[in-house]
């Protein structure tokens, strides 16, 4: 069991270069996202959930670049920052998508990558491509770059981006990590469910009502003990105009309402004089 699956690029075969590796160009990574969906696409279709999360190095290309491929099971991290190699000490240019899995490995799974509060990057000194110089044209794109602040020193992710396509309520690398987890949850508990017997109704031959709010309570127990802290509500129905009797099927379905996360704050402030009033 594995959570996400980072596709590291070729080392680089110059001896002077400043980085350690060359990075994917956006061809590229329109090719192997394509790839990585088929991928993700399996391993849900296995019941392999925790796996099916794949990040890209993607490289700071100069100029326009646009890519076509989209998933929900991949994140691009463009660009380089200054870090130090953890293999071999050198301060150095180094992808973002190191630093991105390592921010995703020291937190829950539902804690947004960028969130201030957790300090900046561990160990960037300097950044390639400052996405806040940018205007955000990167990350409108869905991919995962950096940033710095004013009066706040260090380098921070914009947003923790997945490559989605139009429409899909997979934005951030939380939704993903969080869905994941929860399909697993409902699987583990599921399963235990097969060949069991179940009260039906003796008039329609239909799962019977306590059966179908004990089954519903279960699930969301099972999937709210992985991810509940992480999501705003979790509602299991099951469906009761199923002929368990003749078909012997059970049919479940799961909602989930995702946490909301704070992207821009609007403030208004002033001086107030009490002993003024308006008319």
């Amino acid at each position: 069991t594995f959570e996400l699956v980072h596709i590291c690029c070729d080392k680089t075969t110059d001896a002077t270069s400043t980085v350690p590796t060359v990075p994917l160009t956006a061809s590229q990574v329109d090719t192997l996202t394509t790839a990585l969906a088929l991928k993700g696409t399996a391993f849900f279709g296995a019941h392999h959930y925790d796996g099916a999360f794949f990040v890209i190095e993607m490289e700071d290309p100069s100029g326009t670049f646009s890519l076509s491929s989209t998933s929900d099971y991949v994140a691009v991290c463009r660009g380089f920052v200054k870090s130090v190699n953890p293999i071999s000490g050198a301060s150095q240019l180094n992808p973002l998508a190191w630093h991105a899995c390592q921010r995703c490995a020291q937190v829950e799974i539902g804690r947004d990558l960028a969130a201030t509060a957790d300090g900046p990057l561990t160990g960037v000194s300097a950044l390639q491509h400052d996405e806040a110089a940018d205007a955000g044209a990167c990350d409108s794109m869905g991919l995962t770059t950096v940033r710095t602040f004013p009066r706040h020193a260090g380098v921070y992710l914009t947003n923790a981006r997945i490559l989605r396509g139009s429409g899909s309520d997979f934005e951030f690398w939380q939704h993903r990590r969080v869905m994941n987890a929860a399909c697993s949850s409902a699987y583990d508990y599921l399963f235990r469910l097969l060949s069991e017997s179940v009260q039906v109704d003796a008039t329609t031959g239909h799962i019977a009502e306590s059966a179908a709010k004990a089954i519903e309570a279960n699930v969301e127990s099972a999937v709210a003990e992985r991810v509940g802290k992480w999501v705003s509500a979790i509602s299991a129905s099951v469906d009761r105009t199923t002929n368990i009797l003749s078909t012997h099927e059970l049919s479940v379905s799961i909602s989930i309402v995702p946490l909301g996360y704070i992207k821009v704050i609007t403030v208004e402030i002033g001086f107030k004089n009490p002993s003024v009033t308006t008319a």
